[in-house]
Protein backbone atom coordinates (compact mmCIF):
# COMPACT_ATOMS: atom_id res chain seq x y z
CA UNK A 1 0.00 0.00 0.00
CA UNK A 2 1.35 3.40 -0.96
CA UNK A 3 1.25 6.15 1.41
CA UNK A 4 -0.83 9.49 0.16
CA UNK A 5 1.51 12.34 -0.81
CA UNK A 6 1.03 15.21 0.93
CA UNK A 7 0.29 18.45 -1.10
CA UNK A 8 -0.68 22.09 -0.61
CA UNK A 9 -2.10 22.40 3.15
CA UNK A 10 -1.38 19.05 3.96
CA UNK A 11 2.21 19.11 3.13
CA UNK A 12 2.26 22.38 5.05
CA UNK A 13 0.96 20.99 8.22
CA UNK A 14 3.00 18.05 8.00
CA UNK A 15 6.09 19.66 7.79
CA UNK A 16 5.01 22.50 11.01
CA UNK A 17 4.45 19.55 13.20
CA UNK A 18 7.29 17.80 12.66
CA UNK A 19 9.49 20.75 13.12
CA UNK A 20 7.65 21.39 16.24
CA UNK A 21 8.38 18.19 17.58
CA UNK A 22 12.33 18.14 16.60
CA UNK A 23 12.32 21.72 18.33
CA UNK A 24 11.14 20.12 20.81
CA UNK A 25 13.15 17.81 20.94
CA UNK A 26 16.27 19.19 20.54
CA UNK A 27 15.98 22.28 23.11
CA UNK A 28 15.49 19.05 25.36
CA UNK A 29 18.72 17.41 25.11
CA UNK A 30 20.61 20.96 24.73
CA UNK A 31 18.98 21.82 27.93
CA UNK A 32 20.04 18.09 29.54
CA UNK A 33 23.64 18.63 28.06
CA UNK A 34 23.94 22.11 29.60
CA UNK A 35 22.21 21.13 33.19
CA UNK A 36 24.96 18.15 32.98
CA UNK A 37 27.66 20.18 32.33
CA UNK A 38 27.48 23.31 34.80
CA UNK A 39 28.09 21.39 37.73
CA UNK A 40 31.32 20.39 36.10
CA UNK A 41 32.03 23.58 35.07
CA UNK A 42 31.55 25.04 38.63
CA UNK A 43 33.93 22.10 39.84
CA UNK A 44 36.49 23.35 37.38
CA UNK A 45 36.03 26.92 38.85
CA UNK A 46 36.44 26.16 42.48
CA UNK A 47 39.89 24.04 41.12
CA UNK A 48 40.91 26.89 39.26
CA UNK A 49 40.66 29.31 42.17
CA UNK A 50 42.28 26.71 44.47
CA UNK A 51 44.97 26.83 42.40
CA UNK A 52 45.37 30.28 41.85
CA UNK A 53 45.42 30.48 45.60
CA UNK A 54 48.76 28.21 45.51
CA UNK A 55 50.09 29.85 42.66
CA UNK A 56 50.20 33.39 44.91
CA UNK A 57 51.58 32.40 47.89
CA UNK A 58 54.79 34.23 48.34
CA UNK A 59 54.97 35.92 44.46
CA UNK A 60 54.34 39.65 44.27
CA UNK A 61 51.39 40.35 41.98
CA UNK A 62 53.40 41.61 39.28
CA UNK A 63 55.59 38.73 38.86
CA UNK A 64 52.66 36.53 38.68
CA UNK A 65 50.89 38.42 35.89
CA UNK A 66 54.35 38.92 34.19
CA UNK A 67 54.23 34.90 34.15
CA UNK A 68 50.72 34.38 33.51
CA UNK A 69 51.15 36.54 30.45
CA UNK A 70 54.06 34.96 29.03
CA UNK A 71 52.58 31.41 29.10
CA UNK A 72 49.74 33.31 27.22
CA UNK A 73 46.82 34.71 29.45
CA UNK A 74 44.49 37.08 28.29
CA UNK A 75 44.54 40.64 30.86
CA UNK A 76 41.25 39.56 31.32
CA UNK A 77 41.59 36.16 32.65
CA UNK A 78 44.85 37.30 34.19
CA UNK A 79 42.78 39.67 36.51
CA UNK A 80 40.23 36.44 37.45
CA UNK A 81 43.43 34.36 39.05
CA UNK A 82 45.39 36.70 40.69
CA UNK A 83 41.79 38.72 41.98
CA UNK A 84 42.62 42.36 40.50
CA UNK A 85 40.91 44.55 38.02
CA UNK A 86 42.37 43.98 33.96
CA UNK A 87 43.07 47.86 33.94
CA UNK A 88 45.54 46.60 36.81
CA UNK A 89 47.06 43.83 34.98
CA UNK A 90 47.32 45.59 31.44
CA UNK A 91 48.86 48.72 33.34
CA UNK A 92 51.50 46.69 35.20
CA UNK A 93 52.23 44.12 31.34
CA UNK A 94 52.61 48.22 30.28
CA UNK A 95 55.13 48.62 32.60
CA UNK A 96 56.64 45.21 32.25
CA UNK A 97 57.71 46.01 28.49
CA UNK A 98 58.01 49.56 29.17
CA UNK A 99 60.91 48.46 31.56
CA UNK A 100 61.96 45.35 29.70
CA UNK A 101 62.80 47.96 26.21
CA UNK A 102 65.10 49.77 28.06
Amino acid sequence: MRKPVLRGRKLQRSLAKSSRQFKNQSSEVVNKIIMENKESITILKEVAALLAIQVKRGVSQTTLIKELSDVGFQPKRIAEIVGTTSNTVRVALHHYKKSSKK
